[in-house]
């Protein structure tokens, strides 16, 4: 349950649980993007990349963190508005999970990485979000 019109001033999460000063927040539903993508600079070969995020900051992410990327879902047709995005942590093995809010997803989206070292890379199609959890691979693009 929750109140509408009461501010949020700062929030805990750990897994399912969401404590918010005392006041009660709706139980928000995300859809999961299971994603498989290569960064070209941090690949090393045999579906591998190396950890950068390891190396430029060894106490915040594990070993197998590979870089920070935005994922971004835009509408299938032009002028291919965005309607919304995600930070998420590609691992060295190339997968990713990103959530995004169930109620903004409804249909078939363009799915768009960026990453601060590498070029805008748009899914081949739109793909459909009907289930709680999509996947996509942009190792082996869909027809």
């Amino acid at each position: 349950s929750g109140t509408l019109g009461e501010p949020v001033h700062s929030s805990f999460q750990n897994g399912n649980l969401i404590l918010t000063q005392g006041q009660q927040q709706p139980y928000i539903t995300f859809r999961l993007l299971h994603l498989k993508a290569f960064l070209e600079g941090a690949y090393v070969g045999g579906e591998q990349m190396q950890s950068v995020l390891n190396t430029n900051f060894p106490l915040d992410f594990s070993i197998s963190a590979c870089d920070s990327v935005i994922i971004e879902l835009h509408e299938d047709a032009s002028p291919f508005a965005l309607v919304v995005s995600s930070p998420a942590i590609l691992q060295i093995d190339g997968s990713a999970d990103v959530q995004f809010p169930a109620v903004l997803i409804n249909g078939a989206y363009y799915i768009v990485i960026r990453h601060r070292n590498s070029v805008e890379t748009w899914s081949k199609v739109p793909v459909m979000f009907s289930g709680l959890q999509v996947n996509y691979d942009f190792t082996h693009p869909q027809e």
